[in-house]
């Protein structure tokens, strides 16, 4: 019903434009309309130059306001023209034609230029549902009960423009790109299932988004993750300022745009990308314990309890701390949690340094590096530790051992501790930053990682066996020949 009284409007103004204005008028601002068209794209960049001056940074009206105000000037400097030609004529055939003359030229002109400007009514209302077809495509795909305000009536517009018929004509003429629709489309089925979030994250080309700043600050606003997850109105959507953020944010468009969109709407829908099928390393792999003993028992001829003992207390405490990542551009990333790794490196080095057992070794790791208890008592001489070692103290608040427990117990003391913790620390932060892995594929579910030997199982399983590629990681993470089993993370 809208978009019909829109046009009713258009044309009843623009025939009694024409009809008061005359043929000659009318079709000055018919080649002004056809120019205006033609000049609008040229003309964009200086009027979005004097917009960027007027600090408009949203890159929706960036694209938008541009054309349409670079259209509508030339449209009114010929409408201006014509009025002006119109006004000449008038005053000419006034004074120097008979009367007769003059009526007959009036009632043609009036018809004429009436003709005219229902034609132009016309060329206007079709270039009024392209650009509320534009707007709206895809406010309607989301639209709630929920919208107010001027997105409300965009929609209860653009539905009318469906429901008429005027979609297709208006999608035939419009100037917009392909992406835009794309986008758009891809937009809308995400907001419609929220839980698509995870093959998001795990699309082989995004893997490696989680270092982009952008991202980083959207996974942790809250407020935007609920609006997404409630499906909420588009307005309260536009108005979350990391929305508003992102339709700043050039560069981060710029490079979302660079993927291959065909093929994130095919994953998105399947679950499978038609680009990297082929490749069943691609994704995130998660350290699996259970499975990396299991294979070290069944695999290892001889092993004595004590090894067993011994990988079991290495495993577990890597389990959860250790992620592969494997990369379309065939290189591998480590994504360690640091706290993990290193109270497993400190433990296993304890042990072996000072010839300690597996739970005291935790218990100095679990001290030194998580904290713990009270920060002491001021024995009222300014001594918050009562005369003792803050590691004895902080040992007998932790733990009930007595003053002195850490220097009698067979072990290190707690300055040999801390020297040992910042050497682990250093180490681990040299290990991995240097760490600079490739894949290649050497046969179907085979692959090699500089050095070291990967398979792919058919119950999702990733294997790598360490030959050189993590030889001389510190405090027995792996060692040369030993295998690591992952489990995919979907």
């Amino acid at each position: 019903m809208f978009i019909w009284i829109i046009a009713i409007l258009l044309l009843l103004v623009w025939g009694t434009l024409g009809f008061f204005t005359g043929a000659l008028a009318m079709l000055i601002t018919l080649a002004g309309f056809l120019v205006a068209l033609l000049a609008s794209k040229a003309l964009a960049p200086l009027m979005e130059s004097l917009y960027v001056k007027m600090e408009f940074s949203n890159l929706i009206a960036l694209k938008m306001l541009p054309p349409i105000t670079a259209f509508l000037l030339v449209s009114l400097i010929f409408l201006i023209i014509g009025l002006v030609v119109h006004w000449k004529l008038s005053s000419r055939f006034k004074f120097a034609m008979d009367e007769v003359t003059r009526l007959r030229w009036t009632r043609m002109n009036r018809h004429c230029g009436a003709s005219i400007g229902l034609f132009m009514g016309s060329a206007y209302t079709v270039l009024v549902g392209m650009l509320v077809y534009l707007m709206g495509y895809f406010s309607l795909q989301v639209a709630s009960s929920n919208d107010q305000g001027w997105i409300s009536r965009l929609n209860a517009v653009a539905s009318g423009l469906e429901g008429s018929g005027m979609a297709k004509m208006a999608r035939s003429i419009c100037p917009a790109p392909e992406t835009f629709f794309k986008v758009s489309d891809l937009l809308a089925f995400s907001r419609a299932n929220p839980l698509l979030e995870v093959r998001y994250r795990n699309y082989p080309p995004f893997l490696k988004l989680s270092d982009d700043k952008m991202v980083q600050d959207i996974a942790a606003d809250e407020g935007f993750n609920n609006l997404w997850t409630q499906q909420a109105a588009l307005g309260e959507f536009m108005a979350n300022p990391i929305c508003q953020q992102i339709m700043t944010d050039q560069g981060f468009v710029d490079r979302m745009l660079a993927y291959d969109l065909e093929d994130l709407d095919a994953y998105l829908h399947t679950g499978e990308s038609p680009a990297h099928k082929d490749e069943s390393i691609l994704g995130r792999w998660e350290f699996d314990a259970n499975a990396t003993i299991n294979h070290f028992m069944r695999n290892t001829v001889g092993v004595t309890g004590k090894q067993i003992r011994e990988f079991k207390a290495v495993a577990y405490g890597t389990d959860g701390g250790l992620t592969l990542v494997a990369h379309p551009d065939q290189k591998i990333t480590i994504q360690a949690d640091a706290k993990t790794f290193l109270k497993n490196a400190m433990r296993m080095g304890i042990m072996k340094a000072y010839k300690v057992d597996s739970e005291t070794a935790e218990t100095y790791v679990t001290q030194f590096m998580d904290g713990g208890g009270d920060q002491g008592n001021d024995d009222g001489y300014g001594d918050p530790y009562g005369g003792m070692s803050q590691g004895d103290y902080e040992m007998q608040q932790r733990y009930g051992l007595s003053p002195g427990a850490m220097s009698q117990q067979q072990g290190p003391s707690s300055d040999q501790i801390s020297e040992f913790m910042e050497e682990m620390q250093k180490g681990f932060e040299d290990y991995f930053s240097n760490l600079d892995l490739q894949w290649k594929r050497v046969g179907r579910g085979r692959y090699e990682a500089s050095g070291g030997q990967i398979s792919i199982k058919k119950d999702y399983r990733l294997s790598l066996e360490a030959k050189n590629t993590f030889a001389g990681a510190k405090g027995g993470l792996l060692s040369d020949g030993s295998v690591m089993v992952f489990k995919r993370v979907w």
